[in-house]
């Protein structure tokens, strides 16, 4: 058996559910996530500090 945590039910096979292994993982971008989320929080961010801002200051303790 490959070296990883196997999981065991009755008297059936082990079943591996996590492998082990040297190799580092390699991934690739799926989605233009961040200039997407740049955008919009360029957009909606304004608008809500300045919310959150006048509210803050409105329920201040003096």
């Amino acid at each position: 058996m490959t070296p990883g945590i196997y999981e065991r039910k009755g008297r059936k096979a082990p079943k591996k559910i996590f492998a082990f292994t040297d190799k580092a993982p390699s991934y690739q971008k799926a989605f233009k996530f961040y200039p997407k989320m740049n955008a919009a929080a360029g957009r909606r961010f304004p608008r809500n500090f300045y919310r959150a801002l006048a509210k803050a200051f409105a329920t201040r303790r003096r």
